[in-house]
């Protein structure tokens, strides 16, 4: 006959309920995951910090590898001094801003070439 409060392993406040034991156990990982995420970042933080700290005490530039890669998102150095040349020799060359011209190398006219062979004939 006994078994008098086994019902209440069905309800839903129980703590001994297989669901409420699986949200628990649920809710613990997602917890301990994103502590772990944070204990990562904090590290990652630190040892970003102490790079800095170190180019810092040996006299370098900071800002990681983004400053020693941004030699390739400007101008090539000696484009400044070409636009210069070419402005003062009154050179109206209208290719703008792109070195090698409106249409980058590449147009129409590539067509139009004669072989080499073919252009000594027809001279």
């Amino acid at each position: 006959m006994g078994g008098g409060l086994a019902f209440l392993t069905k309800k839903q406040f129980n703590p001994a309920n297989i669901s409420n034991q699986k949200r628990v156990w649920e809710a613990e990982q997602r917890a301990e995951k994103e502590a772990k995420a944070a204990r990562e970042r904090a590290e990652q933080l630190k040892r970003e910090r102490d790079d800095e700290e170190l180019a810092r005490a040996r006299g370098g530039r900071t800002g990681g590898d983004r400053a020693s890669l941004g030699f390739m998102y400007g101008p090539p150095p000696g484009l400044a001094d070409e636009k210069k040349a070419s402005g003062a020799a009154g050179d109206d060359s209208d290719d703008g801003d792109d070195p090698f011209g409106p249409r980058g190398g590449f147009g129409d006219d590539v067509d139009d070439r004669k072989p080499a062979a073919a252009a000594a004939d027809a001279s």
